[in-house]
């Protein structure tokens, strides 16, 4: 009898490593069940983006006397209020004024003469002074399953008639 008590207890030990061992590819499997149940992240809508833009800078026209230094305050400070957005839906999204190619729109494409580009914005000067009439952003997106750069142009006196 003693030697049946043995086989017994080697049993239950072989069983308990072979439970043991079960459980680690187990808890693996619910653990990747439980990330592919996540919702997944919506490509980023460059539409909505564009839209985004065009509203901040006609906000900064017409809060602001569109002199430059009042424009870049403004529109830096809305442009964070997107990228927060951006964050909460999965992705990270810098949006930065381009200095370099507001000064290439400013050579190629200025609709009132002779503009220059300073920091991102595209500056004519009149009667009044200096006046902003474009801003150029670059758009940087990192998300999941998206990466990309994008470049805008908006016009203000196009983004004041809407």
């Amino acid at each position: 009898m003693d030697g049946l008590t043995q086989r017994a207890q080697v049993v239950l030990v072989a069983g308990a490593i072979v439970a043991l061992a079960l459980v680690v590819p187990l808890s693996m499997m619910v653990e990747l069940r439980a990330v592919q149940t996540q919702p997944g992240v919506e490509p980023m809508d460059v539409g909505v983006l564009d839209r985004q833009l065009h509203a901040i800078v006609r906000a900064a026209a017409t809060e602001t006397d569109r002199s430059p230094s009042a424009m870049h305050e403004q529109i830096h400070a809305d442009v964070g209020v997107v990228e927060s957005h951006q964050r909460a839906h999965g992705r990270v999204v810098q949006v930065a004024l381009a200095d370099a190619a507001a000064s290439e729109r400013a050579r190629e494409s200025c609709p009132v003469g002779e503009c220059r580009g300073e920091q991102g914005l595209i500056i004519s000067t009149d009667a009044r002074g200096d006046r902003v009439v474009g801003v150029v952003f670059t758009t940087v997106v990192l998300g999941p399953d998206e990466r990309g750069s994008l470049t805008t142009t908006v016009w203000v006196d196009t983004a004041a008639r809407g």
